[in-house]
């Protein structure tokens, strides 16, 4: 029997990855993660026709969660194994070829482990890439052939996809900032000063209207700050400022961000490069907590959502003009406000979060159904629009309209602004989820996956056993990570690549 063979892919893979995995998770903890990886997850690439399973649980519950997969009949195969992954391997029967085999690769979430986000970003990375999927098949099949069974050569001539993987994540690695994961990157906190009109300094740089609220015997937090960091990072004209003071930060690292300067003074580090690689490299370095300081440089660290919270110290002047605190980076960053504290001197200091992601409750996230024909169902059918059908140069016909009359309608909120919206067709003992838009600023932020729960939840307390969707290519990952899962071959709806995805309910 051939090691290495390449099979045509088969539309049961779904089936035999949810039933196992319906096999495997009452004996894990309830939090695992379990998501279909390898060829077999991916329609139409084909391969070994092995089923291959990832699996994330807490590093605490690894030997439990171990015992019990060779309970289930696993056997744990630590050559194949490294201190992050677990390899196990079975044979089980299989309606097409009597017995098939299954791979599970324990590991831990993407937080604490590589393993994770490379196991299921090759996959996404696939599926996001059609090119790439087409290559790669051909690939795997000259493999087959050519290899001569041999294992090192057959894995040696994947190896091309593998490193358009790896560039590909490069490229992406600090550039997307829904992907940067703060766990690893140090604190990046801003704390500055400005006007009632938000300017940060006159327009010659002067800054001599601070002074107006000193003198109350307050330090409005600086003190608290300084012991709370480990580093500043400073643009050109604050580095301009503080190396007129002989020791500015004492004991603290400064790093000064800067295309013009040559050197800076002694005890300071000069640095030009890409900002979101300075924070990665700060946190190898032992870096937990760092200060933001200087108009442009906090603009710039906002547009890479590299801040984690802002402390803005109003003064209570109108400069009526400067140099403005914050400059135009083209996108909407949601704050939550932590705290406001008024002083004797008329300061008001607030203090906020960026918004990761949003809290139901916390940040008044609420959906609902709305009417055919009212006015939130208008601005649900402009909202699809201007996300689903004018990039594409379309718009939603009258008679595409009409056919909504019976058809379920759920727009989300952010207070009383509409964000998103979804439309549920009854389909037999189905539900179809069709027309999904959420407004770009809210991508990646927990709102579409809450709105999926609302969607399902209807779905459940209406009597249907499962919601499907026809997703767009770019959707699949969003849709995978809400435990849908594809299903048959892609096709072309609207001149787009889309999947069909399926998500049965509980």
């Amino acid at each position: 029997m051939s090691k290495y063979t390449f099979k045509p892919y088969s539309a049961i893979f779904p089936s035999l990855f949810r039933k196992e995995k319906e096999r495997i998770f009452p004996h894990l903890p309830r939090d695992s993660l379990i998501e279909h990886i390898g060829s077999t997850a991916i329609p139409g690439l084909g391969g070994k026709g092995i089923i291959d399973i990832a699996i994330a649980i807490d590093k605490g519950s690894m030997e439990g969660a171990c015992a019990e997969l060779q309970k289930l009949g696993y056997e744990f195969r630590p050559t194949f194994s490294t201190p992050d992954r677990f390899y196990f391997i079975i044979y089980l029967p299989d309606p097409e070829e009597g017995s098939r085999r299954y791979h599970i690769h324990l590991t831990y979430p993407e937080s604490k482990s590589k393993e994770w986000k490379e196991l299921t970003g090759f996959r996404d990375f696939l599926l996001s890439n059609p090119d790439a999927l087409e290559e790669y098949a051909e690939l795997k099949k000259k493999a087959v052939i050519e290899s001569g069974q041999d294992g090192e050569k057959y894995r040696k001539m994947k190896e091309p996809m593998f490193q358009k993987f790896n560039a590909f994540q490069s490229t992406r690695h600090g550039k997307d900032e829904k992907e940067i994961n703060k766990k690893e990157r140090p604190k990046i906190s801003v704390y500055i000063a400005l006007s009632i009109d938000g300017y940060i300094a006159r327009k010659d740089d002067s800054l001599d209207w601070l002074d107006r609220v000193g003198g109350f015997d307050e330090d409005y937090g600086f003190q608290k700050l300084l012991a709370s960091i480990d580093a500043l990072i400073i643009g050109r004209k604050t580095y301009a400022i503080a190396s007129t003071v002989p020791d500015p930060y004492p004991g603290k690292r400064v790093v000064v961000l800067s295309n013009s300067l040559d050197s800076v003074k002694a005890g300071m580090e000069l640095y030009k490069g890409d900002l979101s690689e300075l924070a990665e490299k700060l946190h190898r370095e032992g870096i937990k907590h760092i200060w933001v300081d200087g108009g442009s440089t906090i603009s710039q660290f906002l547009d890479l959502q590299l801040v984690d919270e802002m402390t803005l110290s109003v003064i209570p002047i109108v400069l009526g003009a400067g140099i403005p605190l914050f400059h135009a980076i083209g996108k909407e960053i949601p704050c939550r406000l932590l705290s406001s504290q008024s002083y004797r001197s008329g300061l008001v200091q607030q203090h906020y979060e960026i918004i990761k992601q949003f809290a139901e409750s916390q940040d008044n996230i609420h959906f609902k159904l709305v009417d055919y024909g009212s006015d939130d169902y208008k601005k649900a059918v402009a909202l699809r629009e201007e996300i689903l059908r004018k990039p594409l140069g379309l718009f939603f016909t009258k008679e595409e309209l009409e056919q909504e009359k019976e058809h379920v309608h759920i727009a989300g909120f952010l207070g009383q602004e509409m964000c998103a919206t979804a439309v549920l067709v009854p389909d037999g003992e189905e539900m179809k989820m069709q027309r999904v838009a959420l407004k770009a600023q809210f991508q990646g932020k927990g709102i579409g996956s809450a709105l999926m729960r609302f969607c399902e939840e209807y779905a459940k307390k209406h009597g249907f056993k499962s919601i499907y969707c026809h997703a767009r290519g770019t959707a699949v990952r969003f849709y995978i990570k809400n435990l849908y899962e594809l299903e048959g071959e892609p096709f072309d709806e609207d001149g787009i690549p889309h999947s069909k995805m399926r998500k049965t309910i509980p």
